[in-house]
């Protein structure tokens, strides 16, 4: 008897001791036990955080997300790791990457989470400065290519202009034709429409990024990713093709982090089509029901080189990648995966060397 008190003596020193916060929630709800480090991480004392309940550790806009992965960690057990972010006693977000369990009883019956959160904030800093960069670089390559796109229609409000003051010049005001003076002018709008609507979505996917999670429509993070790879599109020779659903799809997060998720796989799809043959990158929306509920289904096809099977396993790995030396720093799919998982979502790979590669993104659907 005294062996087995030592031991649970010893086992709760190792988790008061544990550099990472660790939680236990009941079946209700309610937090059962928090260590130190939980503690000194929320800003609560032990009193406060034992009764607690644990949607008080969350934004409202998050709770979706944690009861569905609540249910699911009493159906399967265990949820792996992914980033989250709680709320401090004062209110303040802190991200963090949490990995859970669910303990049952001898009958199976679920009792109690047993949860370890990683304080990752330094990791997120640097992990929002690369996308940051990552986001400025692709800004830079979309403003060179719609010189382009921006010299047609001022080329033609260049001239709509230069009729009209021929049509000044060579006539008095009472032998002017009104329809042709509305006419030019109607010219001149139209050709103003579009460099404003092109400047505003320069300015669209220049934005900052959005401190918390919001709703957004995914099928328009798409077609601003699209609009951000547009000059590699053209560099690459590629067809492109988009398959959306003209209702809107909506989604909860940082807007700007999907982008850059549909960005880097577009970016990387045309990289590997260099030097292929045919050359072709098909984007579709769709949507499927789970456990979970209802949840997007994004394809980004390619017809490019493909990846090796043996290397399938590591391409979302940190610092991996398939291009030659000094091309890639093998951290674009990583981010990609990082994002989606602090969305909640998935990534998925499937490839056929020489015939191209497919991933899918997985996003919970809000509503």
């Amino acid at each position: 008897m005294d062996r087995i008190q030592d031991n649970a003596e010893l086992f709760e020193q190792l988790l008061e001791r544990h550099p990472d916060a660790i939680h236990s929630v009941g079946r209700d709800g309610l937090i059962i036990y928090a260590n130190a480090t939980a503690t000194q991480l929320l800003g609560y004392s032990n009193e406060e955080l034992v009764g607690m309940p644990i949607s008080n550790l969350y934004a409202p806009e998050l709770m979706g997300l944690v009861e569905s992965g609540f249910n699911r960690l009493r159906r399967e057990g265990e949820l792996s790791v992914c980033d989250s972010a709680v709320l401090d006693k004062d209110g303040k977000r802190i991200a963090v990457e949490i990995r859970s369990y669910a303990i049952y009883d001898d009958q199976g019956g679920f009792v109690r989470t047993f949860s370890i959160l990683r304080d990752i904030r330094s990791v997120r800093a640097m992990h929002d400065r690369l996308m940051h960069a990552s986001r400025l670089a692709a800004v830079g390559e979309l403003a060179s290519s719609l010189v382009h796109d921006i010299a047609n229609p001022l080329s033609t409000i260049r001239l709509a202009g230069t009729l009209l003051q021929e049509e000044l010049k060579m006539f008095t005001l009472d032998e002017l034709d009104p329809g042709s003076l509305t006419s030019s002018l109607e010219i001149v709008d139209t050709a103003v429409s579009k460099i404003e609507t092109l400047v505003v979505q320069l300015r669209n996917v220049a934005r900052s990024d959005e401190a918390k999670p919001q709703p957004f429509d995914l099928c328009k993070a798409i077609r601003n990713a699209t609009l951000l790879v547009t000059g590699k599109v053209r560099k690459t020779k590629a067809k492109l093709a988009l398959d959306l659903p003209e209702s809107r799809c909506m989604a909860l997060g940082r807007e700007s982090e999907v982008e850059q998720v549909f960005m880097n796989l577009l970016s990387n799809a045309c990289d590997a089509m260099k030097g292929c043959e045919e050359r072709s990158l098909a984007v579709s929306l769709g949507s499927e029901d789970t456990a979970d509920g209802k949840r997007w289904c994004c394809t980004v096809r390619d017809t490019g080189c493909g990846i090796p099977e043996e290397d399938l396993g590591h391409v979302l790995e940190s610092f991996f990648t398939t291009k030659g030396r000094g091309e890639g720093t093998g951290l674009g799919l990583a981010i990609v995966q990082s994002v989606l998982n602090h969305h909640g979502g998935d990534l998925a790979v499937t490839s056929e060397l020489g015939k191209g590669s497919v991933f899918t993104v997985h996003l919970p659907a809000l509503g």
